[in-house]
């Protein structure tokens, strides 16, 4: 089984001269901006073997017995920890937890992981700075504006990373998607001569408009020299050439049918006319994030005829407060007297959370969350008997802590596809999730569909479409198809979220943002059709917007 798919995805081309270069005068110029020396690998098991070697390097050379190594405790470490195991014979090992140290004497060599707010080991700066050397690890997208922000940006509280600028011997070593943000890999015209393709075109124009806050048509030759972009100009003829083909790029993502228009040319539409009706299965990692994330798109599934199936991947038991169970408790302790006094409990005591154990508390709230799907469902007009609830056993520890993912959770995913048959998919391809359930999720689905491509003839003409949740959307060079809303589709689409009572104001796992799930799903829709706008394109009320995975 391969158990970490999701972390190989690679969302733009990135030309390895960009952060392979062995010329020392283009890597100076590659990396003017970065004010820490900094490292980018193609992915973590790369990055972490690269690690390791570097500790091994550094105990090697050691003159002293002595060698003080800290790591700290985060996941980003878990596997460079088991590679130097071998090492504990030699050196000194100390957990690097919140920043505390037994003593004062510096380190020989401190290893710490990065926050995704840009937290690093709690609050021990100092004794970070006092280390005779520092290596710093980022892997993932939902690393990456905390990345730039400490390697660009100025030092700040609000960055507590950035403060290893000070340092005099402090590395990163982050993986692409970590990357993502430096201005090497998103803008790589501001530092050197770029290799150009359609997607990096589109990217470049993209910010050219938002820096003269021009819609893409409206560009002339005069904003592609004043920017940096003279060679797009040489490259497609002039301005004019160049804008239009972005335009045309842009405007080929928008589409009415995410399912693909029936009987009509599809050649530049984003899904195909046919089969049609298509077998759609959409797997939403908690029982909401697909009405989050693509609840105007599913509708329209609907509405327009496919067969849709909804697969709920866990049963997201933990986001419900006991207040909430207490609720449903509550009306059924009220049923027998409504009910003129019939047995409905086999106790004549109230029922509280406090009769429970906590597997027991932990169903109840997991058969809410179910109900609450069914409902959202239902009023989008889906077959209920389409709706599959897989409750993925790596999620089912009766713990805020997770399990790794596994092959009994890959076989149950396989199971469904092979019962379905899709002809197009929709998965959550948003790792930014404060707890991590999206990326499993994600990876289970990658991982069964790893093993069925092979043998399965009808999966490799299926389509594999990436959404977005409530922490993040994609970026305009990458979306691939973007589904617009009218006023009244997007209410809907708020309306279908509120039956999700349970993950309002009182859900765990919000993060920082106070805005409420529907609230943040609608500024983001809202957010996207406006930027397509200012581009010079229709102006819609919202967009869902979606990338393609190709397996």
């Amino acid at each position: 089984m391969k158990n970490n798919l999701s972390s190989q995805i690679v969302l733009s081309r990135v030309p390895s001269k960009l952060y392979r270069t062995t010329d020392p005068l283009e890597l100076s110029r590659l990396t003017r901006r970065e004010k820490i020396q900094t490292t980018i690998v193609e992915n973590a098991d790369e990055g972490c073997t690269l690690v390791s070697k570097l500790i091994t390097e550094r105990v090697q050379q050691a003159s002293s017995k002595s060698f003080t190594i800290a790591l700290s405790t985060g996941k980003s470490l878990v596997d460079i920890r088991q590679a130097i195991a071998s090492l504990q014979t030699q050196v000194h090992f100390i957990d690097w937890q919140d920043g505390l140290l037994s003593n004062d004497e510096p380190l020989d060599l401190l290893v710490i992981g990065l926050g995704s707010l840009g937290q690093i080991g709690g609050q021990g700066i100092r004794s970070m700075l006092n280390a005779k050397e520092v290596i710093l690890v980022a892997w993932g997208e939902h690393k990456a504006q905390a990345l730039l922000d400490a390697i660009e940006g100025e030092v700040k509280d609000s960055s507590p990373a950035s403060k290893l600028q000070y340092h005099k011997s402090v590395q990163i070593v982050c993986d692409l998607n970590a990357a993502a943000l430096l201005t090497r890999i998103q803008r790589p015209w501001l530092v050197t001569r770029c290799d150009w393709d359609d997607q990096l075109s589109r990217r470049a124009i993209v910010w050219l408009c938002q820096q003269t806050g021009k819609p893409i048509l409206k560009l002339t030759n005069k904003d592609y020299d004043n920017n940096g972009l003279n060679e797009l100009v040489v490259l497609y003829g002039s301005a004019y050439n160049c804008n239009i083909k972005v335009f045309n790029d842009i405007q080929h993502t928008i589409t009415g049918w995410p399912g693909g228009k029936p009987n009509a040319d599809d050649s530049n539409r984003p899904e195909r006319a046919n089969p049609y009706p298509k077998d759609i299965l959409i797997f939403s990692p908690h029982p909401d994030d697909d009405v989050i994330s693509m609840g105007g798109t599913f509708a329209r599934l609907i509405k327009q005829g496919h067969n849709v199936h909804i697969a709920y991947e866990t049963s997201g038991c933990i986001a419900v407060a006991d207040e909430n169970l207490q609720y449903f408790l509550d009306f059924n302790n009220g049923l027998p007297q409504v009910l003129n006094n019939k047995k409905i409990s086999t106790s004549d005591k109230p029922l509280s959370v406090q009769d429970f154990s906590s597997r027991e508390i932990l169903d109840l709230k997991a058969l809410i969350r179910r109900g609450e799907a069914t409902a959202a469902c239902r009023y989008m007009g889906l077959d209920t008997s389409h709706i599959h609830f897989l409750n993925l056993p790596f999620y089912e520890t009766g713990t805020i802590k997770k399990g790794d993912l596994s092959q009994r959770d890959v076989e149950i995913v396989k199971k469904l596809l092979l019962e379905i048959r899709p002809q197009e998919m929709f998965v959550a391809g948003d790792l930014a999730d404060p707890h991590g359930t999206h990326k499993v999720c994600l990876d289970a689905v990658l991982a069964a569909i790893d093993e069925l491509k092979d043998h399965e003839p009808w999966l490799r003409e299926c389509r594999v479409w990436m959404y977005r949740g409530a922490w993040m959307e994609w970026d305009v060079d990458l979306i691939e198809m973007a589904v617009p809303m009218s006023p009244e589709e997007l209410r809907s689409k708020r309306n279908t979220i509120l039956r999700h009572q349970s993950q309002m104001e009182s859900a765990p796992f919000m993060g920082d943002d106070e805005r409420l799930f529907w609230q943040r799903a609608e500024d983001r829709n809202h957010a996207t059709a406006e930027l397509y706008a200012k581009l010079g394109l229709a102006d819609y009320e919202a967009i869902e917007a979606f990338v393609q995975y190709r397996f």
